[in-house]
């Protein structure tokens, strides 16, 4: 297998990074999305799902089967140094960590990801990932770290989290990060407390040198691509099934049942 370099080169050349998230336990689901969609990413959600470090392994297998070139991502549950190094045994080059509230979590996170010199992940005799052409030697420098911010204490020491060496970036949840502040209205983005908190964040990336991600979804995509976010999920299979495809079938059911 080949380590994909799909989303640091976009990055390079200042292109919008673009992916899709799947919260369903379903290779298939994840076959199908990216098989028939011209992604940068994919990114599995272990932290709000049933999925697990074994069927993560076989949704990294259908994402590779579909695209040997997708960069696989996955957002484990918490920082505990057996999920992160489980799912990079397995071959996931990209992680997200959930509720990230200072540097001592995000410096855990380099720990436990990287191998020494610059962190401390152990190494097993073998694994899956050793079939990645390279991977000892590469696979510090491939890697990409994204503590998840979403909450107040944690945009109050972005900067901070920021600033530890071997993070590549932090990933915005703009929901969970507006529910924490006390910002509501209906449209998230048009807030401006939460845009002058993207713009912050943002700021606190440029200067040193580290990207900004975050997952939202319909017009979000466009605010967020126009205030400079990097890299965007766009959407995941749960919410399509559960938003699109019952909207779909409750427009066709009421016209069926409507006397014509």
């Amino acid at each position: 297998m080949q380590i994909t370099d799909r989303v640091r080169r976009r990055l390079a050349e200042s292109q919008t990074v673009i992916g899709v998230g799947t919260s369903l336990n379903s290779a298939l689901s994840v076959e199908y999305m990216v098989g028939s969609m011209d992604l940068d990413f994919i990114v599995v959600d272990m932290q709000q799902s049933d999925i697990d470090s074994a069927h993560a392994v076989h949704m990294l297998r259908a994402a590779q089967a579909a695209d040997p070139g997708i960069f696989p991502m996955i957002r484990v549950p918490n920082y505990d140094v057996y999920w992160m190094q489980q799912v990079l045994d397995s071959g996931y080059f990209g992680l997200v960590a959930p509720l990230c509230e200072s540097a001592e979590q995000a410096q855990q996170m380099v720990d436990a990801c990287y191998y020494p010199p610059r962190g401390a992940r152990s190494k097993a005799g073998s694994f899956r990932a050793m079939l990645y052409e390279d991977y000892l030697a590469r696979v510090n420098d491939e890697i990409i770290l994204l503590p998840q911010i979403e909450s107040a204490r944690g945009l109050e020491n972005v900067e901070e989290i920021l600033s530890v060496d071997g993070v590549t970036g932090v990933l915005l949840g703009p929901v969970d990060l507006c529910l924490s502040c006390g910002w509501f209205g209906d449209d998230l983005w048009s807030l401006s407390p939460f845009v002058e908190a993207v713009k912050r964040i943002k700021e606190a990336c440029e200067s040193r040198g580290k990207v900004l991600a975050t997952m939202t979804g319909g017009d979000g995509v466009y605010h967020a691509q126009r205030l400079g976010i990097d890299i965007i999920s766009i959407g995941a299979d749960g919410g399509a099934i559960r938003v699109t495809m019952a909207n779909q079938v409750g427009a066709v059911i009421e016209r069926l049942r409507t006397p014509s």
